[in-house]
């Protein structure tokens, strides 16, 4: 018995040293939608950064450049990106890391790391002069906050499965109906915006985070529930469609398993590549300028 239970106690200490199998339908739905957030912020910051400064530097002439502002405006006013498009993407995206705690092994450590990550973009974006790039609550600190709450949750429930499903459709089914209040009557949304801005968007509760502002009504809504079902959609941890698992998806599945990486990053690589670009077309830095 005494060398039964060793080897058992062997086997489970090799098992925590060995890397799970990422879920690599996961992983490749992460990264597409992280390259559509790439491509949105490029548009973006084409539409109010450098596309009037590329308008002012070719006068009346028509070019690359010009068209290009053109089609970024386009894009971003486009009533499909803003009411369709966008908020699906964010749907899903928060989704996935509301998954993504079913797999974890530490979730309160991964919310600290996430919200210590959070606080430095803060930091950073308000040592910035522009102060519409500002950020102290977007969709890392969102996520943060609810990865560190859903940790708390399950110490609670001491990560019993059943008592997790509860307390997620509980706590989603709440913040999805305060939402919907909200929406419907106005008073109540400025009242809780104003109680604390991060719990749901006003004109007011924007002004805080205008960089970008993800308010826990309704975003953690939909992050508790996909929580909640984590362990009863992926129970075994593996992924539902090994078959089609292979070469083809290998570029976005990385993307996917750096998606941090990336949302850390790709605004210093959208700006230097603009930057460059604005100096091979028009002989001048642009950035240091604009800010």
């Amino acid at each position: 018995m005494d060398e039964m239970g060793a080897a058992t106690a062997e086997l489970q200490q090799i098992s925590a040293k060995t890397p799970r199998k990422r879920i690599w339908e996961l992983d490749f739905i992460r990264g597409f939608l992280i390259l559509l957030m790439v491509v949105d912020h490029l548009m973006i910051t084409v539409a109010f950064f450098f596309g009037p400064e590329w308008l002012e530097l070719s006068g009346d002439t028509a070019n690359g450049f010009t068209k290009f502002h053109e089609a970024a405006l386009f894009y971003y006013h486009h009533t499909a990106r803003r009411d369709i498009i966008q908020p699906i993407v964010v749907m899903i995206f928060i989704s996935l890391c509301g998954l993504s705690t079913g797999f974890s092994r530490n979730n309160l450590k991964r919310g600290c790391v996430l919200g210590l990550i959070a606080l430095l973009i803060t930091a950073v974006t308000h040592a910035v002069p522009d102060k519409s790039l500002f950020i102290s609550f977007g969709i890392l600190h969102n996520l943060a906050f609810c990865i560190i709450t859903w940790a708390l949750v399950s110490a609670v429930t001491r990560g019993n499965k059943k008592a997790n499903l509860i307390a997620g459709i509980i706590l989603s089914f709440t913040i999805f109906g305060l939402y919907y209040g909200a929406q419907a009557n106005p008073e109540f949304n400025n009242k809780l915006a104003g109680s604390f801005y991060i719990l749901s968007e006003t004109e007011r509760s924007f002004d805080m985070s205008p960089g970008d502002f993800f308010p826990l009504i309704p975003w953690s809504g939909t992050f508790f529930l996909a929580a909640a079902v984590s362990p009863f959609l992926y129970p075994d941890k593996t992924s539902h469609l090994p078959r089609l698992d292979g070469k083809w998806n290998k570029p976005l599945c990385f993307v996917g398993r750096h998606t941090l990486i990336v949302y850390v990053v790709h605004i210093l690589v959208i700006i230097v590549v603009l930057e460059l670009v604005s100096f091979f077309g028009f002989d001048k830095w642009l950035f240091l300028e604009m800010l």
